[in-house]
């Protein structure tokens, strides 16, 4: 009996000593200076602001690990800095499908909230499960539409079902510092007649714009003449003929797998603006009627053999543009 009472003080003495051991380190952690809290809060408020960008230099998909709530979870000093920075909580990407869960309508709500009226940075995108799902969209994904102004869209990226734009960008929106859109579909084809698609025509900043084959200019409408960047995948000539026309103050354009047609020929078309051109797929017909005297850079991203008759499209195209610097081209494997 003895024995047990002296062991159990032993083990009390020793417990004693761990408190006071603990005591005396937090007193010593509570009284350490870390440099990196020493900083203003307006070098640590950019720092942060730096963290934001995915790997591609895109939003960030919001959930747990995030980067501006892994901010809040460092120590209460930088906690109260995060939630108190509305442009830590402006960029969002957002990705739904038909199997994954949703992300919480709560969590989306509340960093949407916190970015108080800052412009937006936003990427929408949803990858149904099967084909046959594309039309059959999570309702959280037309609650945050609705939820968010458009009045904030500064940089916003949608790739949705074709449907869902017709259904829910067919009236003109007020978007006074959308900067740059970029729109793409889900599915693989398109079904004719097309609806227009005018939400995005009353947009005074716009200058940046990428497009897939689901629109083409003759289905959306869009402020053209102040654009000065352009690019879209898989349109036949005339589509880009319509676009340059459209757009005569284009700096920087790109059309990539440019689909076949049956014109013989296009009108010409002078650009005095465009000084960086890249382009892909059937060259024939715009490589002729284009005549872009201030053009400094041209990319052409098809295989071209110079000794063969395929070389008179670039042949066409470097004639009608004296001033370039910077050529690149692919060349066939021999």
């Amino acid at each position: 009996m003895i024995s047990k009472i002296s062991k159990t003080a032993r083990l009390r003495a020793r417990l004693d000593e761990i408190e006071q051991e603990r005591i005396h380190i937090q007193s010593a952690l509570a009284s350490f200076v870390y440099s990196i809290l020493s900083i203003p809060v307006e070098i640590t408020q950019e720092i942060f602001v730096q963290c934001l960008d995915g790997p591609d230099g895109r939003p960030i998909k919001a959930d747990s690990m995030a980067m501006p709530l892994v901010l809040t979870r460092v120590c209460g000093a930088w906690r109260e800095i995060a939630l108190n920075l509305p442009r830590l909580w402006c960029c969002l990407k957002l990705a739904f499908n038909n199997s994954d869960p949703q992300p919480p309508p709560a969590l989306v709500d509340a960093w949407l909230g916190r970015g108080g009226s800052t412009p937006l940075i936003m990427d929408v995108e949803y990858v149904p499960s099967a084909p046959e799902a594309s039309s059959s969209l999570p309702p959280l994904l037309h609650d945050i539409l609705r939820h968010f102004s458009s009045l904030r869209w500064k940089e916003m990226a949608f790739s949705l079902p074709f449907s869902f734009f017709t259904s829910e960008f067919g009236a003109t929106m007020d978007l006074p510092v959308l900067r740059s859109l970029t729109l793409g579909v889900c599915e693989s084809t398109i079904a004719f007649p097309r609806s227009t698609i005018t939400a995005f025509r009353n947009a005074p900043s716009l200058r940046s714009v990428h497009l897939d084959f689901a629109f083409l200019p003759s289905s959306i409408k869009l402020p053209w003449g102040q654009l000065t960047h352009f690019s879209a995948d898989g349109y036949p000539p005339n589509a880009c003929y319509t676009v340059l026309r459209s757009a005569p103050n284009l700096v920087k354009c790109t059309f990539r797998d440019i689909s076949e047609s049956s014109l013989a020929s296009l009108p010409e078309l002078h650009l005095e603006y465009l000084e960086d051109l890249t382009l892909s797929g059937s060259l024939y017909l715009l490589s002729r009627c284009l005549h872009l005297p201030k053009l400094q850079r041209l990319d052409v991203q098809e295989a071209i053999d110079l000794e063969a008759e395929g070389c008179a499209d670039l042949d066409a195209l470097i004639s009608h543009a004296p001033e370039i610097t910077h050529l690149r081209m692919l060349c066939p494997a021999r």
